[in-house]
């Protein structure tokens, strides 16, 4: 199967251990990605918001390391626990939720 490329906003809010990402919201292209990023970095209780995208097969949820577009305001460092959000995509469809976890760094 081709590869996909995904496009995603992930905003960060406080939390007791620092900073912690809060929900995927996936974009149509890097445009999009990079303009919702920065609009939720806006928002009241964010602190900042990371454009990014992934490409990969859906078909087999092999996916490639996420590569970030841009950040806005305070967002984790690559030392950060945040790469797990974008580690597993889900192959059913592109609408469903295709981000778990937030256990990794992004690199």
């Amino acid at each position: 199967m081709p590869a996909v490329t995904y496009y995603v906003a992930l905003p960060f809010h406080p939390s007791d251990d620092g900073i912690a990402a809060g929900e995927t919201v996936e974009c149509f292209n890097p445009n999009a990605a990079v303009a919702k990023a920065e609009a939720l970095s806006r928002k009241p209780g964010i602190v900042g918001a990371v454009a990014f995208s992934r490409s990969g097969d859906s078909a087999t949820g092999e996916f490639g390391d996420a590569t970030v577009i841009r950040k806005f305001g305070d967002v984790p460092g690559d030392e950060h626990p945040v790469k797990g959000r974008a580690q597993k995509c889900c192959a059913e469809s592109r609408k469903a939720t295709i981000f778990r976890s937030a256990t990794d760094s992004f690199e």
